[in-house]
Parts: C-alpha cells; sequence; structure tokens
C-alpha cells in the first residue's frame, strides 16, 4: 500500500515538472523570439529610437528660438522711439504685425503734422500689416479717410469713412466716429440730406453710441450750414481721429 502511494506522488511530482517544463518552454521560447527580432532589426529600431529623439528635440529648440526672436522683435520695436526708427523697424521686419504698428504710430504723427500724403501712404500699410488684427486694422482705415478727407482728394476719404461706418466687423466705437466725421463734413459742405443720412447710420449702430449721436446732432446747431467750400479749420478742429 505504502509503495502504490509513493508511485502515485511521484507521478503527481513528474506531471508537475512536465507542466512547469513546458511553462518555461514558453517562456524561453517568447524571450528567445524578442532576441532573435531585435538581433535581426536593432539597426532600425535605434535609428526609430534616435529618429523620435531628434524630432522632439528639434521642436525644442525650434520653439526656444521662435521665442527669443520674438523677444527680441518686441524689444526692437519698443525702442524705435522715432518715425525713421519705426520705419526700419517696420521694413526690417515687413511679415510681424508689430510693423503694421509701427506704420500706425507714423501715420498717426504725420497725421498731426499735417502730412497728409505720407500719412495716408502709412495708413495704407498699416491696413495691410494689420489685417488679421481687425480692430487696430479698423483703426488704420479711419486714418487713412480722414487723412483723405482733409487732402485733395476728400471724396476718396468719404467714401473710405463710408466703408467703415457700415463695416459690422468693425468696433461700433470707430463706426460711430466715421458716421461723426462724416455728418460733420456733410455739414461743412453744406449737404444737409447727406448730414442727415450720417446722424440715421449712428442711430441704427447696434451698440449704445449715446454720446456720438449726441454730439451729431449738436452739430446742426454750432455748424454753419453753407453751400462753400469746406471751412477746413472748422473741419480740423471737430473732427475726430482716435488715438492708437
Amino acid at each position: 500500500m505504502h509503495t502504490r502511494n509513493t508511485q502515485q506522488n511521484i507521478s503527481k511530482e513528474s506531471n508537475l515538472n512536465t507542466i512547469m517544463t513546458d511553462e518555461d518552454s514558453h517562456k524561453i521560447e517568447f524571450e528567445d523570439r524578442i532576441l532573435l527580432l531585435w538581433e535581426h532589426n536593432k539597426k532600425y529600431i535605434l535609428a526609430g529610437i534616435a529618429a523620435i529623439l531628434i524630432g522632439v528635440t528639434a521642436y525644442w529648440i525650434t520653439l526656444f528660438f521662435q521665442q527669443r526672436h520674438l523677444g527680441m522683435i518686441q524689444q526692437a520695436f519698443l525702442e524705435a522711439e522715432d518715425n525713421t526708427a519705426l520705419l526700419s523697424f517696420a521694413e526690417a521686419h515687413p511679415n510681424h504685425s508689430l510693423a503694421g504698428l509701427a506704420y500706425l504710430k507714423v501715420a498717426d504723427a504725420q497725421y498731426e503734422s499735417e502730412d497728409y500724403t505720407q500719412a495716408i501712404k502709412h495708413y495704407k500699410a498699416a491696413y495691410a500689416g494689420l489685417e488679421q488684427v481687425p480692430t487696430f486694422a479698423s483703426r488704420a482705415r479711419m486714418g487713412e479717410g480722414m487723412a483723405y478727407l482733409r487732402s485733395d482728394h476728400p471724396e476718396i476719404g468719404v467714401k473710405t469713412l463710408e466703408t467703415l461706418a457700415a463695416d459690422s466687423e468693425a468696433l461700433s466705437t470707430l463706426r460711430a466716429q466715421a458716421a461723426y466725421n462724416l455728418a460733420l463734413y456733410a455739414l461743412q459742405t453744406g449737404n444737409l440730406d447727406d448730414y442727415k443720412t450720417y446722424l440715421q447710420t449712428l442711430e441704427k449702430l447696434p451698440e449704445n453710441v449715446t454720446f456720438w449721436i449726441q454730439k451729431a446732432r449738436s452739430l446742426g446747431d454750432t455748424v454753419p450750414q453753407s453751400t462753400n467750400p469746406t471751412n477746413t479749420e472748422t473741419l480740423k478742429e471737430n473732427t475726430e481721429l482716435p488715438k492708437s
């Protein structure tokens, strides 16, 4: 009886050893496959890892230098204090939105000094450089219209300001200022019907522009209505050009 039990135990241990041997065999076979795969393809695997590391490193290096470059451009813009420096900056960075702002600052200075020909030129350049920044682009358009209005081609200024006043994408404040200046110009040139039209344009603006409506209404009482050529001095005193 004892011998039979002993044989059964030996048989169980033998089966267990056989199972463990099979599992170990599968494990060893899997590891061998991995090692075999590595031996045959390690050149390509290492190349792929290297490519990924190089790509990631290149991305961060590029990002670093781009940010550094942008910082240098911004600093150069801040250091440009006069028209000559601003124009040099704009010419050196023609594809940067700060070039548009540089042109806008130059144009404003020329407008203030009554150099309307140069102001128009640089307002146009500012608009072109700021098309991706609608608020500043509209501001440049306002300056261009006002400069034309005070130049030898006021009819172009009228059309430019009318376009701005009707532009639903522009700020209501800029649209209101455009309509107000058109109303004033209409009175100065004796066009009462145009004045009323521009006043209606103001009153139809979607946002609250009460200040400009009241100011435009008061023009009928304060500005002489005559059919004489534009009273340039009165126009200069009353037209509005928002500061940058």
